[in-house]
């Protein structure tokens, strides 16, 4: 190959490199002014989490201790729940991310089959929880229909929710028999 080539190519190289970091800059711009977020609050803020599917109900509380914050289980009944599992599932829902709008004021929920699931986030120094309404599972692309009961629009939620939404209750309880500090 000769030289002159050689610098045609890495000068569109260079270019193609420019055009790919502005797009995700902007991205990036557009995800910090909450446009595209269902949920953007702090997890830390999280006092109470409710997991709602069908007719199972669980329900999970930080501890009042302040020297070692611990998620309790209350409901259905009480135990330690595995605060890495429980926290897990207070930052991926205090901070949902939208991956597209589906409908801004839809009919009929039905067609979404919302609600299968409920998530309810309790959080510091607010008197109502934020509900968020998860529907089906899109076949597209395995997103999933969601709505916060405040608002009306239908929006596309992250596939990798599926596995903490489907997580059983054993998998959300302390395994730990001793604990060695």
């Amino acid at each position: 190959m000769k030289f002159k080539t050689t610098i045609i190519l890495f000068a569109v190289f260079v270019a193609l490199l420019v055009v790919v970091s502005l797009f995700e800059e902007f991205k990036g711009k557009e995800s910090e002014d909450g446009e595209d977020m269902l949920v953007a609050l702090s997890s830390d803020e999280v006092q109470k989490i409710t997991l709602k599917r069908g007719d199972e109900i669980i329900t999970f509380e930080k501890s009042q201790d302040e020297e070692k914050e611990e998620w309790i289980l209350t409901e259905p009944f009480d135990a330690k729940a595995d605060k890495y599992e429980t926290d897990q599932l207070a930052e991926n829902f205090s901070n949902l991310r939208i991956e597209r709008v589906v409908e801004e004021e839809p009919e009929d929920l039905g067609k979404y089959e919302i609600p299968q699931k409920e998530i309810s986030l309790w959080f510091k120094n607010r008197e109502k929880p934020i509900k968020v309404l998860i529907g089906s599972e899109n076949s597209i692309d395995s997103t999933f229909f969601a709505k916060r009961e405040d608002e009306t629009r239908v929006v596309l939620i992250p596939s990798h929710l599926k596995s903490l939404m489907e997580k059983s209750l054993f998998e959300f309880r302390q395994k730990e028999i001793f604990r060695f500090e």
